[in-house]
């Protein structure tokens, strides 16, 4: 009983980041359909503005892409021992 409980109150949880994970704005440097390769080519692109805002749109996609396709993690992690520049240490 408590772990479908947690599992109910971490989706409620996720659910504004989802949201707002899927509501990209024009200059979003992740197009609406964006993997994890995708993610790599961007963050590494010099074109790429290193603001907030990039930053956020980072975030909200990694949270998004966990939270609805699990399935998904091994290519990440199969990605970030290629590109250890993916992971932010903060230790």
């Amino acid at each position: 009983m408590i772990t479908r409980l947690s599992l109910f109150l971490c989706t409620l949880a996720i659910l504004p980041v989802a949201a707002a994970a899927q509501t990209r704005g024009p200059d979003d440097p992740l197009p609406p359909k964006a993997t994890w390769d995708t993610l790599r080519r961007v963050f590494h692109d010099p074109n790429t503005v290193d603001d907030g805002s990039a930053a956020e749109t980072f975030s909200d996609f990694v949270v998004h892409r966990l939270a609805t396709r699990w399935s998904t993690v091994r290519s990440l992690a199969s990605l970030v021992a290629r590109d250890s520049a993916l992971v932010i240490r903060t230790s």
